[in-house]
């Protein structure tokens, strides 16, 4: 069940449109009627002030309600199971906007709605649609504005920041601000009045600091009617934000505006399946930042606009690091980090038990920051105190398991065949894609050895307390201690065949119906709970990309080629190198593992990652020659033979008692149903399709209900 959603802003009247119970009605213009929406813009400076042009005052409205139709619209799982800790394909939104603007030839033109449901659609994991009308009669944005007139800073910037009040924010204000002593301008968001007084008690420490070069804010209020926050996601909010910091940057005359945010955050990989789909942040993606870029640009008419992010390469305790060799370490306590702003206090900011809390706390062991940082703001100790709710004891397990994990990886293959997800930032990504898949990795290694060395570090300390017995069986460190005490769930989105039941006291999930997942020379496939096994073949290595990433649209062959078999990651050479070449570099590498795989002494361990190496490096093999032997035709072809060979084998799979197998053929019949015929659509006349832009497109259209855990 997907909720889809018509929003009517502004008093347009869409032809054929009635208001009924799907409809959304917004509007922040008072001359058009009753307003619901309101954006305010305090303490600029009016000596800074400048003419903003049309295009972008259409962009902060329609920055504005796409912030509150989001905020307004509750995701379809609710009305379901009314647990938001579980998803489905009804997670998704599909939210239709008309908007009044004052430049509709430009918001209506191809390359504008592009940009803008591109980056949305990944942004909130939603999918969006905008029709724009010419406004009449629309109101000078100076609306907006309240500008200080009085004797406060009013010099020039020379950085625009985007400032949240978080540690990483606050370490790039003391960068820019502080260590580097250029002039800064601070844009910050708010929602609430509620940490008014925090947050301006930390602005008002920084600019002490930076003294004697001027260091300004400018606060950005968005308020909407009561009833329009139904859904505390709110991921569209940091567009908001970022349009706002853009429009800001424009009016200084600058080209460039700085989001500071590690990187573990900014890729977000998942540590569960509690923070997946909507609920996990892409704030700061690179996906996300390269978008808002694109967009910004097209608003501009200006190429050299960029959104840049310092802290891409950094882990949390490295930006800690950063605050106390800037002298600086006692703003860190007036920073707030948890995602649970609606339900803290000034006096405890901090739930203690969300991912952002624990990354916070970790982060300050790690970086020996604690004094800066009093455990008094937190709600719960998670090291020693007992955790609240099943879902905070899988959160606390499975942050502690990823860290393991990542803690064993040898290459960048093992890495990205653990968390796929990444693939999907390093084209976005500064540099080749083998060298940023490095990067990657060493960042995510450097923080599981930071999250190992708290732990032991908070081992160490409450010894005593553990080896009697007095820290409770759901505190992180006993859990740490005795993984059988919480299930660890993959971190994949699941949807439950029944309600979760605590065994022994431990927070236990069902089994998912619908799993996918490649083990040595197989791969185990369970389908609406039954189960069986499939051959490794390039067919299902091309499935499986497509269920664990289903495309908005179609993806190509080329495409799906490369991302299922990871050829941007084994090697430089693109599909359209040299074949010769390339395939000297594949046998080359073949050799080195091969050898691995001979030598007596090599252990289990190594054999198993040298065959998977030969694995993947025999079906890039063969994406190369496909290319080499007919180019992007050929190879969509075989990408297209492959897929119908598996889908085939299994309509007819048998099981040991040569019966027709029930989960393999129902398997067959599903991918049949929503991947082979909805891909079938980019088939046809060739001429046609070319014309049509779709191409050698491939998909899968996930039915309600259907999420596949790996």
């Amino acid at each position: 069940m997907q909720t889809e959603r018509t929003i009517i802003c502004g008093g347009v009247k869409p032809p054929g449109k009635t208001d009924d119970s799907s409809t959304l009605a917004l509007n922040s213009w008072e001359n058009v009627g009753p307003t619901n929406v309101w954006l305010e813009i305090e303490d600029l400076h009016q000596k800074l002030w400048r003419d903003m042009p049309p295009k972008f005052e259409d962009l902060l409205e329609i920055a504005a309600y796409v912030y509150s139709a989001d905020a307004a619209t509750p995701r379809g799982e609710r009305a379901v199971t009314n647990d938001v800790d579980t998803f489905g394909s009804h997670w998704r939104r599909r939210l239709n906007f008309h908007i009044p603007v004052r430049e509709p030839h430009f918001w209506n033109g191809k390359e504008a709605q592009a940009a803008l449901r591109e980056t949305l659609d990944f942004l909130s994991d939603d999918y969006y649609d905008f029709k724009f009308y010419g406004a009449t009669g629309a109101p000078a944005v100076q609306r907006f504005f309240k500008l200080e007139t009085g004797s406060g800073p009013s010099s020039r910037p020379e950085r625009v920041v985007l400032f949240s009040g978080g540690l990483d924010s606050l370490a790039g204000a003391v960068e820019y601000g502080c260590h580097e002593q250029r002039k800064v301008l601070l844009v910050n968001h708010r929602s609430t009045d509620k940490f008014c007084r925090r947050h301006e008690a930390l602005t008002r420490a920084l600019i002490e600091k930076a003294k004697p070069v001027p260091m300004s804010q400018v606060r950005v209020l968005i308020n909407k009617a009561k009833h329009l926050g139904a859904e505390y996601t709110q991921r569209a909010r940091s567009f908001l934000y970022a349009s706002m910091g853009a429009a800001v940057a424009r009016m200084m005359e600058l080209d460039e505006m700085t989001f500071f945010e590690n990187g573990v955050v900014s890729l977000n990989l998942p540590v569960c399946a509690q923070v997946v789909g909507g609920r996990s942040t892409r704030t700061t993606h690179p996906r996300v930042i390269r978008g808002v870029e694109r967009l910004i640009r097209l608003v501009a008419d200006r190429e050299s606009f960029r959104l840049v992010t310092p802290f891409l390469d950094y882990t949390k305790a490295d930006v800690i690091q950063r605050i106390k060799e800037r002298n600086c370490g006692e703003l860190i306590g007036m920073s707030r980090s948890c995602a649970e702003t609606m339900h803290r206090s000034n006096e405890q900011p901090h739930c203690g038990v969300c991912s952002q809390c624990i990354d916070r706390r970790v982060a300050v062991i790690a970086a020996d920051a604690e004094r800066f940082d009093p455990l008094s703001g937190y709600a719960v100790d998670v090291f020693k105190e007992s955790l609240p709710k099943d879902a905070d004891k899988i959160m606390a397990a499975s942050y502690i398991e990823r860290a393991n994990e990542v803690g064993k990886f040898k290459t960048t293959g093992q890495f990205i065949g653990a968390f796929p997800e990444v693939l999907r930032a390093l084209r976005h990504m500064d540099g080749e894609p083998t060298g940023v898949a490095g990067r990657v990795l060493k960042l995510y290694q450097r923080h599981a050895t930071e999250v190992t060395t708290a732990l032991d570090l908070m081992t160490v300390r409450h010894a005593k307390a553990i080896r009697e017995r007095k820290l409770p069986a759901d505190c992180l460190l006993r859990i740490m201690l005795d993984a059988r005490s919480v299930e660890v769930l993959p971190a994949v989105a699941v949807v439950p065949a029944a309600p979760a039941v605590p065994v022994n006291g431990a927070a236990v999930l069902p089994s998912p119906r619908y799993l996918l997942r490649r083990g040595a020379g197989v791969w185990r496939v369970v389908f609406d709970g039954k189960e069986g096994e499939i051959d490794h073949g390039r067919g299902i290595s091309l499935v499986a990309y497509l269920l664990f990433n289903p495309p908005v649209g179609g993806l190509h062959g080329t495409e799906l080629a490369k991302l299922a078999f990871g050829q941007e990651i084994l090697q430089e050479a693109s599909l359209g190198a040299d074949g010769d070449s390339t395939r000297r570099l594949i046998q080359k590498q073949a050799k080195e593992w091969m050898a691995v795989m001979k030598n007596p002494g090599s252990s289990d361990i190594e054999k198993a990652e040298a065959m998977e190496h030969l694995e993947q490096l025999a079906e890039t093999l063969n994406v190369t020659r496909a290319d080499s032997e007919g180019g992007a035709d050929k190879q969509v072809r075989a990408v297209r033979r492959a897929i119908e060979r598996l889908i085939d084998k299994l309509r007819e799979a048998k099981d040991r008692k040569n019966d027709p197998h029930p989960a393999l053929r129902a398997f067959g019949e599903h991918l049949d149903m929503h991947l082979w015929k909805p891909s079938s659509r980019f088939g046809g006349n060739r001429r046609s399709r070319a014309r049509a832009g779709v191409a050698g497109q491939f998909t899968y259209e996930r039915p309600e209900g259907v999420v596949w855990t790996e």
